[in-house]
């Protein structure tokens, strides 16, 4: 059969990156979306729900005009197409979305206590 698009190989390093996903959240949902759909995964947590496109740092790339289309769409909501590169793109993502997210727990949990303790 022949391929949609005569660039829609995947990324060489598309595997690695979803392996860092779950690693950096063990209970990480990834699901990967069709050449033309304007990402390649879609990576789902309990604390977050991003669209994500993966590129060859080892290549020249820009964005697709599906790609291009979806980013204008997700911005126009408030939200963003991340365009990660390598490993460290996904901790970086990973710190950036959750670092507010897990501090305000950390609180939650530290008023908690105190509040057990004044009982």
């Amino acid at each position: 059969m022949p391929r949609a698009f005569s660039n829609d190989k995947p990324d060489k390093n598309k595997w690695r990156l979803v392996l860092k996903m779950k690693e950096v959240f063990s209970g990480s949902e990834i699901t990967h979306l069709r050449p033309g759909q304007g990402c390649d995964v879609i990576w789902t947590t309990r604390y977050f729900t991003e669209h994500v496109e993966i590129k060859n740092p080892a290549e020249r790339w820009s964005l697709t005009p599906e790609e291009s289309d979806l980013k204008a769409r997700l911005e126009s909501i408030g939200r963003r197409l991340w365009v990660l590169e390598t490993e460290t793109d996904v901790t970086s993502m990973w710190k950036l979305i959750t670092a507010p997210m897990l501090e305000r727990e950390k609180r939650a949990a530290n008023l908690l206590f105190l509040l057990g303790e004044k009982k």
